[in-house]
């Protein structure tokens, strides 16, 4: 197939994608920047992800989820004058809130440039997941967009993992559960880590950064230990933006609330290390929302998967609900529109009839 042809054909291919994620609804901003589910409770603030709690607030403060996907910046004196900072979500109240038809809640922080007259910006996406499965999920996806006419280098990027470096270890408990290596501390290419504090004492949490081993082929690395000064982080390294481009950055916090009376995380730890199997692949509810065609940062290309069938639901407008799947692609895709994507799939195929034309064989 021609690159020309080929293009033409991915590009409709991602226009019949984007309807499973059209919003159905769109929403104010909470107060105090709060989204509540089940027992489970997210605040963010102008730096992202504050806090992950439980809703009666029993852990609060040192024992909650901490600010803990945090990008930073560093070693770039061309876009700050100390050359670092950390990317945030500007006037956080203005951001682009909307209920999912499957009940997830999509956030989108305002663009912002970095620096001055750069033409390089930054943006925050997250996705809370509003179906308890194995703990209360949350994807952040950090987006670097260059719009000047030369390639951008960032000397230094990397997270912070702040509830793990030293809000739980300033009671002095072990807190670090394991590891997708099953290390004790963070090794070099672990994907994920899960932590708390013992015996009921602390929300547990769990972060992911790139699919079970695909670390090494993404050049991300980890370090740091778990206790007060461990500089616990993930490490992106140098990237390059070419002109013109962006890149995708996607991390995941997993949120387990010990039950009441709080006096064991036996059962919270157990349901974490069940969820995290999850991030052996890159499909299924992790990929709800992203685009198709874009190669995400420790994850690679989202693996489409068919949608379940069932009875046709109704969004805002009203509009019937059907599930469609893609011959060859095996993605299924909810639409409000049959017509719409009916044309579009037929446009494909008249494509191909006039490229076989060309040819005796049609290579898919």
């Amino acid at each position: 197939m021609s690159k020309k042809f080929s293009a033409v054909v991915s590009a409709l291919l991602a226009f019949v994608w984007s309807f499973g994620s059209t919003p159905a609804f769109a929403d104010p901003w909470p107060n105090l920047g709060e989204f509540t589910f089940g027992g489970a409770l997210w605040q963010f603030d102008n730096f992202g992800i504050a806090q992950g709690t439980d809703t009666s607030r029993h852990f609060d403060g040192n024992h909650s989820i901490y600010y803990p996907l945090e990008f930073f910046i560093n070693n770039n004196n061309d876009l700050f004058q100390s050359g670092h900072d950390f990317v945030y979500c500007p006037n956080e109240s203005t951001s682009q809130v909307s209920t999912q038809s499957d009940g997830d809640i999509v956030i989108e922080c305002p663009r912002y440039e970095l620096g001055t007259n750069t033409s390089v910006f930054a943006q925050l996406r997250f996705r809370i997941y509003g179906v308890e499965d194995n703990g209360w999920l949350l994807r952040e996806e950090l987006i670097l967009s260059n719009d000047s006419g030369s390639d951008f280098t960032f000397n230094d990027l990397y997270t912070y993992q702040y509830a793990e470096n030293y809000v739980y270890d300033s009671t002095g408990s072990n807190t670090f559960i394991t590891s997708s290596g099953g290390n004790s501390a963070l090794a070099t290419n672990d994907t994920w880590f899960i932590s708390a504090m013992n015996n009921g004492g602390s929300i547990v949490q769990t972060i992911s950064w790139a699919r079970t081993g695909n670390a090494a082929q993404h050049n991300i690395t980890a370090g740091g230990y778990a206790n007060i000064d461990g500089d616990l982080r993930t490490q992106y390294g140098q990237r390059i933006v070419p002109a013109g481009d962006s890149l995708h950055f996607i991390q995941f916090v997993n949120m387990n609330i010990p039950a009441s009376p709080f006096t064991s995380s036996a059962d919270a730890v157990a349901d974490a290390q069940s969820q995290v199997q999850e991030f052996s692949v890159f499909t299924g509810r992790l990929t709800r929302g992203l685009d198709p065609l874009i190669d995400y940062i420790g994850w690679g290309l989202p693996v489409s998967t068919p949608t379940p069938t069932s009875t046709p639901t109704t969004v805002a407008t009203s509009t019937p609900v059907t599930t469609v799947s893609l011959a060859n692609t095996g993605s299924g895709v909810e639409v409000s529109n049959l017509l719409t994507i009916s044309v579009v799939i037929s446009t494909v195929g008249a494509l191909m009839v006039l490229r076989s034309r060309k040819r005796n064989r049609f290579n898919y």
